[in-house]
């Protein structure tokens, strides 16, 4: 139990710390398997530990926390309880159900318990300082990391031809020998020069001699390897994968006994490790466990067990070369003809071919039964990155697949600004007919689906695919477009065929809905409208003793625009007829993928910039030099999709095929993404 005024963090036997606010009490119980906090009253902060098995358990007066490495806060008060996600997933259960949080989520118990942003629920944390010159540190290495110059593209493969007719698994990857090293290097000098990142590497490494000797290990070894490392895996292998590289000088068996093979040993104290060559292979029996290395004269082949190796090697020595020859094997060589650094390539066709798939009703209307290879490719060249992720099907996509719309324009993002943080949108095929893909899986296996559908059709009182989806086109834009405080800026933007009877559908699921609340005493909802320059704008509230979120709309040139006030739907307005969007921006076209497609089908846009240097000035002192570093780092980045007629594929110029990694962590540590949005008077 804390003071009044005081702070503790408490370690638990699993590895989980506990940090305490003021007057927070709480005991622990164990049993092999789960470890459970009881908290009787106050806030705490938990980071719980990975854990191999069971949970940690947080319960309070009027609540139960599951969770295994998450980082939440749990605040129980006379009023109720209230629980925030700051990383990861948690599981509560109150009041006889069960809710699935995640980072940045926050749950109240009861009505009188309000949800608040999550930097206000732990800014009595003394780590909140350090989480953030942290991220700092991370964007910095983040920025040195991409100078360091990876290896160039490569134009064919030896080792392809050389294997089995099944395979179905195909990754090829760089010799990263060397670059691993520069990582290295850059990595120990920010470290010597950082205390916060020495810190947070204490935390996170219990052995840092041992990992730079397993660098200096690998980088010595990458010596030995040609330009490629293959990992490949067969249809009718139950061993795992199999990894092969060229030998491109002498002395590598030497070198991995000598360095490698002494220091792996199983559980059982029996070697982890076995290095071969092909004359000594022969004695190992099948089921040798561990790591098993064979290397040849011009080629090192490593498997997970005796077997796998022993039947690649065969393979080797039979001279033939069934693969080559395959129509995988072809899809494969045709990245090769255009230069490959990253490849990762998938024959679904033959994974999901399998007996249980055949007969499965529900699979085969499904549109997923003709996927034919998943293929993925990187490379990159001084100014930009290409990286491409294709999902190719046998003939024309059908059923789910077909969703995704062939690439289009997008009036919905005109009413996105050029300043936006970030923006989400999609092209989809008409949503009646999505319904009708929906409604033929659904049906194609419960004999009393139509049945089923026609009472929630007279429940509703409307009908899902002719009202619903036959008034809705298939765009829609989500995006984050102004300030994070005091309540996120979001703006939807959705493609409407009917505007009218999108209305009439609205109020009447609204009167619905008040009719079921009037029933289990639950707070209705109002709609209100008013006329400002010719245009209804329509406002939804929740009614209650708590000032509640509300949501306003409105249509325009085939559109409906949602938003949390309707300041941001005449920003919006204002955007479209200014033409000053996201869509018309020099630096936002710049980041696009580099291509023969004048327009694509789905895009997912960040630039964290924006939403930086605005909190910057909101902020304590502490922490506006680390939000500043922050913001100075930040790169915006685009990712496209693109629907064909056989074939879906992602693609982005971004050096990384992802998203800035201090976004999401940003959010989760400022809160800025509070729920619900305050009562305030529109403009």
């Amino acid at each position: 139990r804390t003071a009044a005024g005081s702070h503790a963090t408490v370690k638990l036997l699993d590895g989980s710390d506990v940090e305490m606010n003021q007057r927070a009490e709480f005991a622990v119980g164990a049993t092999r398997r789960d470890t459970t906090i009881r908290l009787d009253q106050g806030s705490i902060i938990v980071h719980a530990a990975k854990r191999r098995r069971g949970h940690l358990y947080v319960s309070a007066p009027d609540c139960r926390v599951a969770v295994t490495g998450t980082v939440f806060a749990i605040n129980a008060g006379t009023k109720g309880s209230r629980v925030t996600v700051i990383e990861g997933e948690v599981h509560v259960a109150h009041s006889g159900q069960e809710s699935i949080l995640h980072s940045g989520d926050q749950l109240a118990t009861t009505q009188a318990v309000a949800v608040v942003p999550v930097r206000q629920e732990i800014a009595w944390s003394h780590d909140l300082d350090h989480e953030l010159a942290l991220l700092g540190e991370f964007s910095k290495l983040r920025e040195k990391f991409e100078q360091i110059p990876t290896p160039p593209a490569r134009y064919e493969s030896k080792i392809l031809p050389l294997l089995p007719q099944d395979t179905i698994l195909y990754v090829s990857i760089p010799n990263l020998g060397e670059a691993l090293e520069q990582a290295n290097q850059i990595f120990q000098q920010q470290l010597a020069e950082s205390p916060v990142l020495q810190q947070w590497w204490s935390e996170v490494n219990r052995s840092p001699q041992q990992l730079e000797e397993s660098i200096a290990q690998v980088r010595a070894i990458s010596q030995f390897l040609g330009d490629e490392v293959v990992i490949t895996m067969g249809g009718g292998s139950k061993d795992g994968p199999v990894l092969l590289s060229e030998v491109r000088q002498p002395g590598l068996e030497i070198f991995l006994q000598n360095h490698l093979a002494s220091g792996f040993t199983l559980r059982n104290g029996a070697r982890g490790l076995q290095v071969v060559n092909p004359q000594s292979l022969p004695s190992l029996a099948d089921n040798t466990r561990g790591v098993v290395m064979l290397v040849r004269q011009n080629l090192l082949i490593v498997g997970g067990d005796a077997k796998s190796v022993r039947e690649m090697n065969a393979q080797i020595n039979a001279g033939a070369k069934p693969f080559g020859n395959t129509d995988f094997a072809k899809r494969i060589l045709g990245v090769y003809s255009r230069g490959a650094e990253t490849l990762v390539a998938i024959d679904f066709a033959a994974i999901l071919n399998t007996p249980q798939n055949r007969s499965s009703k529900e699979f085969q209307t499904s549109g997923f039964s003709n996927v034919k290879y998943l293929v993925a490719t990187r490379s990159e060249t001084p100014n930009h990155g290409d990286n491409r992720l294709t999902l190719e099907f046998a003939g024309a996509r059908v059923g789910i697949p077909s969703w995704l719309a062939e690439p289009a324009p997008m009036g919905s993002l005109d009413y996105v600004s050029a300043n936006a943080g970030a923006a989400v949108s999609v092209v989809a095929k008409q949503p009646a007919l999505m319904f009708d893909d929906l409604f033929r899986v659904l049906g194609s296996s419960d004999p009393h689906f139509t049945n089923n559908l026609a009472e929630m059709n007279t429940k509703l009182g409307f009908d899902l695919r002719n009202d619903l989806a036959g008034a809705l086109g298939g765009e829609m834009t989500l995006a984050l477009d102004g300030p994070l405080l005091p309540t996120p800026s979001w703006k939807m933007i959705v493609e409407v065929n009917d505007p009218g009877a999108l209305e009439l559908l609205i109020e009447k699921s609204i009167e619905r809905r008040n009719q079921e609340a009037q029933r289990s005493n639950a707070p209705a909802l109002t709609l209100e409208q008013q006329q400002i320059g010719g245009r209804t704008f329509y406002t939804i509230r929740a009614l209650g003793p708590v000032p509640a979120a509300e949501c306003d709309y409105t249509f325009g040139d085939g559109y409906l625009l949602l938003a949390p006030s309707r300041a941001l739907l005449l920003a919006a307005l204002d955007t479209h007829a200014g033409g000053s969007s996201l869509a018309r921006s020099a630096s936002f076209r710049s980041l696009l993928p580099r291509d023969n497609q004048a327009n694509f089908s789905g895009m997912l846009y960040q630039n964290l910039s924006p939403i930086l240097k605005p909190l910057a000035s909101q902020v304590p002192a502490e922490q506006f030099r680390a939000l500043q570093q922050l913001a100075a780092d930040a790169k915006p980045s685009v990712i496209c999709a693109y629907g064909e007629t056989d074939r879906i594929e992602v693609a982005t110029n971004g050096k990384l095929l992802d998203l800035n990694p201090g976004l999401m962590t940003l959010f989760r540590l400022l809160g800025q993404g509070g729920h619900g949005t305050s009562a305030s008077s529109n403009p």
